[in-house]
């Protein structure tokens, strides 16, 4: 059985393009658990708190990130955009083009045109998902649907049966002409196929669809979680420093809630660039600048508001 240990990527990467992750035991449960029951995990939390980067974390440990130039596609992704359709995942097919093509085709003495439909079909990433799935069902595929209630509150429903089912016909392709297996894009039963996807909680999501997956809340990081995602990426800062800079930085996300809770409190990502610009005068041997960053945390703020509110109480 394929399973998820969480331990393959607590040290980046960089060569990948990769940083590290620590899940905790919960979320690794969470990814098992949709791997057994063959469900779509869809998991929520606080920006910066790890929802995307989980996909590449699995599909890492199992071997299939990143896609090798020499071997089929195993890692996809689907990010979602407010302008995107359900069908956007799946194919689209390029009527225009076709309908050039067969005009073309039909003027005296135009060169003969291949117009089989197949020709105009582009491959959505479910759709390559699905596909690398059924070329091997033995091997690990990852399919990440990232940000999914970016888009219209009908999104998610439509996706519905492809989710639950997996499988989807191509319309356009003629019966007559186009065998079963090539209209019909159907996942075997046994298979490794594991998707995620993630919201930030823009949308409701219906119950219907919360149905048919897995839920998972990713908690934000706690000291200790921090202090090790600081260290595992700038290993030769002083503990000392890693200490006062987390702590000012719960310091500052307890001052978002209590005194501006309409903004959005700094994620990791701002503590990594603090911490980032705190190294580069560390390796800088710039004692002084160096003093001025570790007491200065505006870089964790985002807004106006911040700054007018906290600036002053945080120096």
């Amino acid at each position: 059985m394929t399973t998820y240990y969480g331990d393959k990527l607590k040290d980046a990467k960089k060569e990948l393009g990769l940083e590290p992750y620590i899940p905790s035991p919960e979320l690794v449960r969470a990814v098992n658990h949709a791997i057994i029951l063959k469900r779509p995990l869809l998991l929520k939390g606080e920006p910066g708190c790890g929802k995307t980067l989980l996909a590449k974390a699995v599909a890492y440990e199992f071997g299939v990130y990143p896609n090798k130039p020499d071997e089929p596609a195993r890692y996809f992704e689907w990010r979602v955009k407010s302008s995107s359709k359900a069908q956007d995942g799946l194919y689209s097919f390029d009527h225009l083009r076709r309908l050039h093509d067969v005009q073309a085709q039909n003027k005296n003495g135009a060169d003969p045109i291949d117009i089989s439909l197949d020709r105009y079909i582009t491959k959505g990433p479910m759709y390559l998902a699905f596909e690398a799935t059924i070329e091997d069902p033995e091997k690990p595929v990852i399919l990440l649907i990232d940000e999914i209630d970016k888009a219209d509150i009908d999104f998610p429903n439509d996706l519905l049966h492809e989710l639950e089912q997996k499988d989807f016909v191509i319309h356009e392709l003629d019966s007559e002409k186009y065998p079963d297996e090539q209209r019909h894009i159907k996942v075997p039963k046994d298979n490794k196929l594991i998707i995620f996807i993630t919201s930030n909680n823009e949308k409701e999501l219906s119950d219907a669809f919360l149905r048919r997956c897995l839920f998972h809340y990713i908690e934000f990081p706690d000291f200790n979680q921090l202090k090790e995602i600081v260290e595992k990426r700038y290993k030769n800062l002083e503990a000392g420093i890693t200490y006062q800079v987390i702590k000012k930085f719960e310091e500052v996300r307890r001052q978002y809630h209590s005194e501006i809770p309409n903004d959005k409190p700094p994620t990791t990502s701002e503590l990594i660039d603090w911490c980032k610009l705190i190294h580069h005068y560390v390796e800088a041997d710039e004692k002084e600048e160096l003093e001025k960053v570790i007491q200065d945390p505006s870089l964790l703020y985002k807004s106006e508001n911040a700054v007018k509110k906290l600036s002053s109480k945080s120096s």
